[in-house]
């Protein structure tokens, strides 16, 4: 499924043409993908313009699954050690502090996956330890401090540096992107050491033009979902205007950065841990499956400079 906002199904015959109609006009529907070719679509012949194209890294070109349930893995026996050695904590009593720990940061220890858009996929690194230490204390476990949870954090190491990519041929994607003129962006939560090892892993790294990752934003403005990202991003492409850039993540801070700073269209991707309903409501224009379907927006016919 392909979703715009509100519900007036379309074929994909005129995918292009909806899509066009709605950038210009801010018409709002959802879309239905058929399995028709693309060579079967006929593109408008009025071009929109864009300059660049700001991707989230994690659950929207990466993988972040493994690596995030190896750190709770890892974190919780942290906490499970730290209970134990911390007198007056019952069984019973660590079972909570633990249980309140996941709720805190978005896990579902159930299913031993994320909440929908929660912080552990959406916010800095930064942040997370900052909602698990105070978490932590609130739930009884005294003493514990965020220097203590950032060395439990940082003793994992580079946590997403060998995430897989979610489509085959993302070089591909960027490379055609590229090609139309449009400028390409990485706006993380992530850190810069992950974030470098991703691109150089996923042979991208040569046709990124900017990024700024997790551990860059606090003196830029902050970190998603405040616009100052996207902001900065626009400084270091030549001081263009937001409503030259198209926003493409998986969560509502992606969204919300997105809405916020004024971005001219805003592209959600179900590959993470965002809802239709969450990205929609936080501000994306459209609903994608994955990054990969985003070749079809970028027909020669829609992206004249």
């Amino acid at each position: 499924m392909v979703y715009l906002r509100y519900y007036v199904p379309f074929p994909f015959l005129g995918l292009f043409l909806t899509i066009r109609s709605y950038i210009a006009g801010r018409a709002r529907g959802i879309l239905t993908l058929s399995n028709s070719p693309c060579s079967e679509i006929t593109a408008p012949t009025s071009p929109f313009v864009f300059a660049q194209v700001v991707f989230d890294k994690d659950g929207t070109l990466g993988d972040c699954m493994p690596a995030l349930r190896a750190w709770c893995s890892e974190m919780t026996k942290a906490v499970r050690r730290r209970c134990d050695d911390t007198d007056g904590i019952s069984a019973a009593h660590a079972d909570r502090i633990v249980s309140d720990f996941h709720s805190s940061i978005g896990w579902n220890s159930t299913s031993n996956d994320l909440l929908p858009s929660a912080p552990l996929s959406s916010r800095t690194w930064a942040e997370v330890v900052d909602i698990s230490a105070t978490g932590l204390r609130d739930s009884g476990l005294d003493g514990v401090d965020r220097d203590e949870v950032l060395r439990w954090h940082r003793d994992l190491g580079l946590v997403d540096a060998e995430d897989p990519p979610l489509i085959d041929d993302m070089a591909g994607l960027f490379e055609h992107i590229r090609r139309l003129g449009i400028l390409i962006s990485i706006c993380t939560s992530d850190d810069r050491a992950s974030t470098d090892a991703c691109m150089t892993r996923w042979n991208v790294r040569h046709l990124v033009d900017f990024s700024i990752c997790g551990d860059e934003v606090d003196a830029r403005g902050g970190g998603k979902p405040s616009p100052g990202p996207l902001w900065e991003l626009c400084r270091l492409a030549g001081g263009i205007s937001p409503r030259e850039c198209m926003v493409v993540g998986d969560t509502t801070s992606d969204a919300e950065m997105g809405q916020r700073s004024g971005a001219g269209f805003v592209v959600g991707v179900l590959t993470g841990s965002g809802t239709a309903e969450q990205l929609i409501r936080s501000g994306a224009d459209i609903v994608l499956p994955d990054v990969g379907y985003l070749r079809y927006l970028f027909l020669p016919q829609f992206c004249l400079r």
